[in-house]
């Protein structure tokens, strides 16, 4: 098998396109630049649709939220964690509006999660990440950790327990 590299023309092309539309420049952040990414190494823009995406969101608070420099403070990531398994965050309308599934996996949230489903909880690493300012948030083997834990979760089921 030859690997094409990613074909810099047509990401600058793909950027052009984004910067084109009907948004502010930048709005989508990273996003932007995945997109013009993907049309590079598939050499087309726009790029062609992906199969099984799928949205994995690895839960933990801000260790540095105590340090006053988050946007948050910790215990609104409990609450995110539910509206997400609930289905009524920002993430769910987006995913929901192309078909995609979401998962939620605590893997450093400050709190038990009581009354969730097992499985959003069986990924957990520890209560909290470390203040980023004085450590790594999570180790490189507790992201590992916590990926690998992702691939092995039952396919078909989402977070919330809905068949997707």
């Amino acid at each position: 098998m030859t690997l094409t590299p990613p074909d810099p023309h047509v990401y600058a092309d793909a950027l052009a396109r984004s910067a084109a539309q009907a948004k502010p420049l930048g709005a989508l952040g990273r996003l932007e630049e995945l997109g013009a990414w993907l049309a590079a190494c598939q050499g087309v823009c726009p790029p062609e649709p992906l199969l099984d995406v799928r949205v994995v969101v690895f839960a933990g608070d801000h260790g540095v939220a105590a340090h006053g420099v988050s946007a948050y403070p910790a215990w609104v990531t409990p609450l995110m964690v539910r509206e997400i398994v609930a289905g009524r965050a920002g993430v769910n309308a987006l995913a929901d509006s192309v078909g995609v599934r979401v998962r939620v996996v605590d893997v450093a949230v400050d709190d038990d999660l009581t009354g969730l489903p097992p499985e959003v909880r069986a990924g957990k690493l520890r209560r909290s990440s470390g203040a980023i300012h004085l450590t790594d948030a999570i180790s490189r083997e507790e992201a590992e950790r916590a990926v690998a834990w992702e691939r092995i979760l039952p396919a078909g089921r989402s977070r919330t327990g809905r068949s997707s």
